[in-house]
């Protein structure tokens, strides 16, 4: 353990750049040999209960043994949790004495000493975080210190980790809400999509894309996208989406769309002038009797057909400029 302070800024930074659980997993298993352990229980709150948020080193029954979360019998970490003080065993005698109960169980763990620090998450709720030694032995004031130090870092560590991975889970299921369901069809034509963010990680587009059928049999493919990657540009994504479709379904052609969907966002801008995002879209109608189409650009890159066979080119359309907030 003597390298263990050395190594903390270390441990600090691969559990900074962890952005998932399994990450920080990962790197716990790397840094806890630094301080001599080779066994981990972290405890924290969710929805409302303790649980076992991750163990390293230990099988299932002497994780449930020291955790003492489904028993009324006391466990290191269960005493730990409620009075708020360290529990330090420092050998397989120690815990017949202080926990009997338990030396059974724990007769074949690979940890022959243990310590477990109560950790406070963000919110104030009081967890733990238990080390497993693989030697009996005393643990001196530095190395306290040092486990201390590498418990805070790990409880937080793993809390902001669940808090990314929550955020990424509400953040695609947002998108998915704002794009349409299902598979989109049109009559005479055979539609397909395929959505993939540019971005990972909790990220929001502000890409979206419409099939609208028009009374006329025609059917009009709408593509566009709002600046940034975020809340906002979700937001007005989906209103803008709703607002082309409304146009179209007025039965207005490619150019008034754009300028009706134009006009919409600078009106936005009155309402609202922070922030001031802005958008580009592409808006074709196709007549599959005819096989005509028009097209108008705001902003967007062209738009491509691909004959069966041949190679993609693009659609002659001048560019125009991105409907704006203005």
């Amino acid at each position: 353990v003597a390298g263990g302070g050395g190594r903390m800024p270390e441990f600090a930074a691969a559990l900074a750049s962890a952005l998932t659980v399994s990450a920080i997993i990962d790197a716990a298993i790397a840094g806890i040999s630094a301080y001599g352990a080779n066994s981990l229980i972290l405890v924290a709150e969710r929805d409302g209960q303790l649980k076992v948020a991750a163990s390293i080193g230990l099988d299932d029954d002497s994780v449930d043994a020291l955790s003492g979360l489904t028993s009324r019998l006391p466990a290191p970490i269960s005493v730990a949790i409620q009075w708020s003080a360290p529990v330090y065993i420092s050998s397989p005698t120690i815990l017949a004495e202080d926990f009997p109960h338990l030396a059974d169980r724990l007769e074949d763990s690979p940890a022959k000493a243990w310590v477990a620090l109560p950790v406070r998450d963000s919110r104030g709720q009081v967890g733990a975080c238990l080390f497993g030694f693989g030697e009996a032995h005393e643990f001196p004031a530095e190395e306290k210190a040092q486990l201390f130090a590498a418990s805070a870092l790990l409880a937080l560590s793993l809390e902001r980790a669940r808090m990314h991975e929550f955020q990424g889970a509400l953040a695609a299921e947002l998108q998915r809400g704002v794009l349409p369901r299902g598979q989109l069809t049109a009559s005479g034509l055979t539609i397909a999509t395929r959505y993939q963010t540019a971005t990972s990680g909790v990220e929001i587009g502000g890409d979206f894309y419409d099939v609208v059928q028009l009374a006329d049999g025609r059917v009009a493919l709408v593509i566009g996208d709002v600046e940034g990657h975020n809340l906002i540009a979700a937001s007005l994504m989906g209103r803008l989406r709703t607002t082309v479709h409304a146009y179209a379904r007025e039965g207005h052609g490619p150019a008034a769309v754009m300028a009706r969907a134009n006009q919409w966002l600078a009106d936005l801008n009155v309402q609202d002038p922070d922030p001031a995002l802005f958008a580009t879209c592409c808006f074709v109608v196709v007549n599959p009797a005819t096989r005509e189409l028009a097209i108008c650009r705001a902003g967007h890159p062209p738009a491509l057909v691909m004959p069966p066979g041949g190679r993609p080119r693009g659609l002659d359309c001048e560019a125009g400029v991105p409907p704006r907030r203005e």
